[in-house]
């Protein structure tokens, strides 16, 4: 205990002491050590064993005497420096046997409700019919009554016997606020569909964006990431594909547009989802996809607060590719069989040094030709070279926040710093974010708001992009057999180290964004604050800035050779800037009024914006050094690159509401919206909605059924929206510009080619949507769920327009033609509960959200054939179910000669060979003797058919936690309950050698058919047979290799402790915990993917292939977080 400073009078002795169960005797004790007075008393003290929490912080002696006096029931005297503790009424306290029902406010027994003494450990909990008995222990003893969703109640025993309670109900969700468009609205009279959560699932994540740690939260909202970069942005998407032409939902942070990606996650208030047109509408063309509201945090109206968050960690790959190392011999004899030749001394060197590993890795040797030459039998694990398992991370955030009279404030500062996983010329991303958030209320009807924030986040990663536009992942894909090695004994790269040499003296590529974005608004209230105005104005600057220097590594193709490695801009020195600024005005006022049980409110808005988008780059090659990055320094071509872009909108909007007695509700909404990137006759558009709500919950027939609901509501809603996510000048004839072949005058002239036909009528895409939902609360609230169906229908699409006449001589003009139908569900469940355990209140929580969406094609006239399109580039024709996956069916494998004798015409899947033991065999499912595609049509498709669907579907998230002693646990996970997925024919880490013969041997290929192994994953070891240029047996789609793409990711584990104020005096809290993200996932998807990274390097000018990314990233991080 700390001291107490000592003064010469009982009265003025000062006192700190702050203690939990706690017996008469130690308190006398520790006052006795604080102060200068001796405190006597009797047996009687010492026998009482009854404990007692008590907090003083700087009391006088005489107020603490006097308070446990009348707590604990004594007389004390005071002489000299001597207190006399007399006559305890302590010393006979006889146990009191208190028992009761406790009953819920619908009259039914409550089941689990905390029953303590004061100040004591002593308690029960009620059972299953609300019965309850306690014995006190104190002499004026008090009970307390408390259940998760009622209000706490104290009762002074007073001598009775028995009490009954009726708990009073304190169901938050009642009165629980969420975001809308352009207000907010009691989450128990939404009627459109929406989705929220707070800053509590984002806390002691080690994310390095908002975007990670909503993933998985909320249902049918999927966001995915392409890649493992250290600054990769989340990709959104709500309810399935809203239209073939892309597109995302309107990000808004607090009501006005801006960088998600860029946010520091702590600033984060809460986020809400609008999903359905109803509550998207009001937001017209922008929120065709959904609209996703962020509000950031603000200054708390309990004084003045300071918090410190600080994280350390680190972080490793989830997947990378895993080499076959286990017999080098081994692997050149697959190597060999696939038709990768190998010089009789080299096979002979890998089997000497498999047999004697002392031997040199690589030597010089002269070849038949007298062509000096390095001769290597290494086992490299070329990944484990590539990537690091321990990579660091830190995060620091502090805030300071309050409210003093009429000024509310929030501040804050984050750091963020992680080092990626690239071993060999590693990475790195800082992030810097700067918030802050001032009202000011400079009168009772009047008050302004500046809200200002500022981040700059920089990318320093090795030079992405190796040669013929590919990334280094897949370069690696076509360099990594382990039997080459990393650098000759002089320490030159080799020709295949040389991949890594590129990372580590290839030059760096440096992205430093800058973003600046402020909005200043006002409130005002009118008429009892009945009539509220807002306005807001805000600007928005977003700038990066590119430097991407590319240096030729030096290597040695042969002994006794060194010289620059080829790559593609050679020794260049590039500049670009990306510059993106908006305006946006907001204004718009809101009447309500209550008459007896009917609400009324009516919004009008209006709102505009304007952006601009302009980019240059320069390029020059010569750089004269390689430590030195200046365009002054290059004595190559200069060549540049520039492009300019902006587009505005405008739109007035309205909202009606009316709420007859909580339990009837309705809502109409609508906005016009002009928009440049339409002709000027087509410009406008008008969207409106009317949804409404039946709370059947207020019924008096419902309530008098007592079945303890305590909401039950039904919605429905009806919306028209429009997209305007479409190129900013489509509507505009182009002309292209270039410089002609043809000399005139000694010179190269420009020229100017046709323009590009247009479309008269181009216009906006609509989209239709109907929203059926159901809201539940039961259990006083412990029990929460949600669940929507939806049907939305998008009309006139952008496509290509109809086939015409090859004379025609020009591109087929855009319009306005397919048609798009997507219905779907989803549903969340919560509950949360609370009890004893080991006298420490217990409370927990389960969340669980799933949602599905399926897309149909229902009108697209430019397919006039219905072609199926290619393997990797499907077309879209009526009547197709978005993501569709065509390919053959097949049976195994060709077992023996008679097999291949007896079996269809394989020609036109084995082009260049004909089937052998070992091959794949296709079926006949047509039955005409042939294995073909037809004429590749959806009425003529020969023997192939629809064997999977790449869409996610089953989107699905739980989590679950608990509060017990100051320990707080939590985990969530995350995934994709259906999913196929068809490896395609530049997938090289899935197929290795089989796309091309010199690629490298995975583990998961080593599954491949021989006699004794006739099920196998991969046929007779064959090369270039999935390769891209044509129909080959292994790459086209087939039942044989499409995969099971669903997954469940164990997204997050949190383990904290919280230390309270007893601890360090100056801290309110003080938190340690634990946190792991990514941390294991399980599937059935091949080894060589990651299931949340399929695609494409989302960065290469070139085409990689699948799962050519940036690694996905696990993370271990300890954490402090201080409150002041």
């Amino acid at each position: 205990m700390p001291a107490a400073v000592k003064y010469d009078t009982i009265s003025e002795n000062r006192v700190v002491l702050k203690a939990d169960n706690i017996t008469i005797q130690a308190i006398f004790n520790e006052l006795q050590s604080l102060t200068h007075y001796n405190f006597n008393y009797g047996i009687d003290i010492i026998n009482n064993k009854s404990t007692y929490s008590i907090d003083y912080n700087d009391a006088t002696l005489n107020n603490v005497l006097s308070d446990l006096s009348k707590k604990i029931g004594f007389t004390y005297v005071i002489e000299q420096n001597n207190v006399l503790i007399k006559t305890p009424k302590s010393v006979s306290i006889q146990q009191q046997a208190v028992k009761g029902v406790i009953i819920d406010d619908y009259d039914m027994p409550l089941p689990g409700v905390n029953v303590v003494e004061k100040g004591t450990k002593n308690g029960v909990i009620t059972d299953f019919d609300g019965n309850y008995s306690i014995s006190t222990t104190t002499s004026n003893p008090i009970l307390i009554f408390s259940y998760i969703g009622y209000k706490t109640k104290e009762v002074q025993v007073s001598g009775q016997s028995v009490i009954d309670l009726k708990m009073e109900s304190e169901y938050t969700a009642l009165d629980e606020v969420v975001a809308i468009g352009y207000a907010v609205k009691k989450k128990v009279n939404l009627t459109g569909a929406v989705s929220s959560i707070d800053s509590k699932v984002l806390e002691s994540r080690p994310i390095t964006n908002l975007s990670q740690g909503l993933q998985g939260q909320l249902p049918n909202v999927e966001i995915s990431f392409p890649s493992g970069r250290p600054d990769e942005t989340g990709e959104f998407n709500i309810r399935g594909l809203g239209s073939i032409n892309g597109g995302s939902p309107l990000i808004l942070i607090d009501g006005t547009p801006g960088n998600i990606n860029t946010l520091n996650p702590r600033d984060i208030a809460n986020v809400s989802v609008l999903k359905d047109a109803a509550a998207s509408s009001i937001y017209g063309a922008r929120g065709a996809f959904g609209v996703v509201l962020i509000t950031t945090k603000k200054g708390k109206e309990d004084g003045l607060n300071i918090t410190y968050d600080s994280m350390f960690g680190f972080s490793s790959p989830t997947r990378i590719p895993k080499l076959y190392l286990d017999d080098p011999v081994k692997y050149a004899e697959i190597h060999q069989q696939a038709g990768n030749s190998f010089s009789d001394a080299q096979m002979d060197y890998i089997k000497a040094r498999a047999n004697d590993p002392s031997l040199p890795e690589i030597v010089a040797s002269v070849n038949d030709a007298g062509q000096p030459y390095w001769l290597t039998a290494g086992n490299t694990n070329w990944y484990d070279l590539m990537y690091q398992d321990n990579a660091p991370m830190n995060i620091q955030n502090v805030g300071v926040s309050g409210e003093s009279g009429k000024f509310n404030y929030y501040l804050s500062g984050g750091l963020l710093n992680q080092e990626g996983v690239y071993k060999i010329g590693t990475d790195d991303y800082k992030r810097y974010n700067l918030r802050t958030k001032i009202t000011i209320d400079l009168a009772s009807w009047l008050s302004v708001t500046t809200n200002t924030e500022f981040a700059n986040g920089v990318y320093d990663q090795p030079n992405p992009y190796f040669r013929y536009n590919l990334n280094v992942e897949r370069m690696m894909s076509q360099e990594a057999n382990p039997y080459n090695v990393l650098q000759t004994p002089d320490g030159y790269w080799t020709n295949h180290g040389v991949v890594l040499g590129f990372m580590q003296d290839g030059g760096r590529q440096v992205e430093d964004q800058k973003l600046f974005k402020t909005t200043l608004a006002f409130d005002m209230s009118f008429l009892n604050n009945d009539l509220k105005i807002h306005g807001d104005y805000t600007y928005q600057n977003d700038n990066t800035l590119l430097t991407a220097k590319r240096i030729s590594p030096l290597y040695s193709p042969s002994p006794g050779i060194v010289e620059e490695f080829p790559i593609d801009d050679p020794n260049s020195l590039k500049r670009g800037t990306t510059d993106n600024d908006f305006n946006v005005i907001n204004l718009h006022a809101t009447y309500s009024k209550t008459l007896g049980k009917h609400d009324f409110s009516a919004m009008l808005g209006y709102n505009q914006e304007e952006y601009s988008n302009s980019y240059y780059e320069v390029l020059r090659a010569g750089q004269l050094s390689d430590d030195y990055s200046s365009l002054n320094l290059s004595t190559g071509t200069i060549k540049t690159y520039d492009k300019e872009s902006e587009y505005a909108l405008r739109g007035a909007f309205y909202r009606v509401n009316y709420n007859f007695n909580d339990r009837y509700l309705i809502e109409l909404n609508g906005r016009y919206d002009l928009s440049s990137r339409f002709p000027t006759d087509d410009r406008g558009g008008f969207f409106p909605s009317i949804s409404a709500g039946w709370r059947i919950s207020e019924e008096n027939f419902f309530k008098n059924a007592n079945l303890g609901i305590k909401n039950l509501k039904l919605r429905a809603s009806y919306g028209a929206l429009g997209n305007q996510n479409v190129n900013d000048y489509l509507y505009i004839s182009n002309l292209s510009v270039n410089n002609s072949t043809w000399l005139f005058d000694d010179s190269i002239q420009p020229y100017a080619g046709a323009p590009s036909p247009i479309s008269s009528n181009i216009t906006w895409e609509q989209i239709k949507s109907s929203n059926f939902g159901l809201d539940l609360s039961t259990f006083n609230g412990r029990l929460t769920a949600n669940f929507d169906y939806f049907i939305r229908n998008t009309y006139d699409m952008l496509i290509p327009g109809g086939s015409l006449p090859s004379i025609y001589g020009a591109t087929v003009p855009m319009q306005n033609s397919g048609d798009l139908n997507t219905k779907g569900w989803e549903v969340s469940v919560g509950w949360r509960d609370n009890f004893m355990l080991a006298e420490k209140d217990f409370s927990y929580f389960v969340n669980v959200n799933v949602g599905d969406a399926k897309s149909e094609i229902t009108s697209f006239n430019s397919n006039a054939t219905k072609s199926l399109g290619s393997w990797t580039d499907p077309d879209f024709y009526e009547g197709m179910v978005v993501g569709e996956i065509w390919g053959y069916t097949t049976d195994g494998y060709f077992q023996n000669d008679g097999e291949v004798n007896a079996a269809p015409d394989h020609q036109q899947v084995y082009p260049d060979f004909a089937p052998a033991p070992g091959d794949i065999k296709f079926v006949d499912t047509n039955g005409d003797g042939v294995i073909d595609k037809g004429q590749n049509t959806f009425d003529d498709h020969g023997d192939l058919s629809v064997i999977g669907n790449s869409t996610p579907r089953y989107n699905y998230g739980f989590g679950l936690g608990f509060n017990w002693n100051n320990i707080d646990f939590s985990v969530f996970f995350q995934g994709v309950g259906e999913r196929d997925f068809m490896p395609n024919n530049e997938a090289a880490l899935y197929y290795g050698f089989y796309n091309r013969k010199y690629q490298p041997i995975f583990e998961h290929m080593t599954d491949y058919w021989t006699a004794d192994n006739p099920d196998a994953a991969f046929p007779n070891p064959r090369g270039y047979i999935a390769g891209a240029w044509k129909d080959q047996p292994l790459s086209v789609n087939q039942t044989g290799q499409i995969q099971d793409a669903s997954y469940l990711r164990w997204k997050n584990l949190t383990i904290g402790y919280t230390f309270k104020r007893d601890v360090m005096k100056f801290l309110e809290s003080f938190r340690l915990y634990v946190s792991a993200e990514n941390i294991m996932e399980w599937t059935a998807l091949s080894e060589a993917f990651d299931p949340e990274a399929l695609g494409d390097d989302p960065y290469s000018p070139g085409l990689d292939g699948q799962g050519m990314v940036y690694p996905l990233n696990r993370k271990v991080t300890l954490g402090l977080q201080l409150n002041f």
